[in-house]
């Protein structure tokens, strides 16, 4: 699921999309909070179990309710 075209806010559960798995292998639970966005394609997220945010390009992640919906 592309994000580009979805409003990304602060609070929204994510996970890793598969473009974010291939670039970030070393992320082992891809599951998520956006925490802020830092640009108009960059935003932090603190993933579950970890102490400190990461800053990811929009792209590497996805959101879980809209890659489950048939034809999205």
């Amino acid at each position: 699921m592309n994000t580009d075209d979805i409003e990304i806010r602060h609070g929204m559960r994510v996970r890793l999309s598969v473009l974010g798995k291939e670039r970030c292998p070393r992320l082992k639970n891809g599951n998520g909070v956006i925490l802020r966005r830092n640009g108009p394609s960059t935003i932090r997220v603190l993933f579950d179990g970890r102490k400190q945010p990461i800053t990811l390009h929009q792209s590497y992640v996805e959101i879980p309710e809209l890659a489950r919906q048939p034809g999205a």
